[in-house]
């Protein structure tokens, strides 16, 4: 399978999940899911009273510098170490 094909099976992985998981998890799959499918975060910073929206938007800013390809793969690998456990 390609790393491509890899990260489409992952992201519906996830998206089928039914026990929580924690936030910080979320957050870089999150990341990682954007870089991957949009790339660089270009969009402006919510403000801090969208606690939610900032967080999401520093998830995705930490992790800008991968390139896609990196993105799918810390995705993939990610969602892995979940299943796994």
């Amino acid at each position: 399978m390609t790393l491509g094909n890899n990260f489409q099976v992952a992201v519906a992985r996830i998206n089928r999940m039914t026990e929580k998981q924690p936030d910080d998890v979320l957050l870089k799959l999150y990341g990682y899911y954007k870089v991957a499918t949009v790339g660089k975060n270009t969009a402006s910073r919510p403000g801090i009273l969208n606690v939610k929206g900032r967080k999401k938007w520093e998830a995705w800013k930490e992790v800008e510098s991968l390139t896609t390809e990196q993105a799918k793969a810390y995705y993939v690998q990610t969602v892995l170490d979940i299943v796994e456990k």
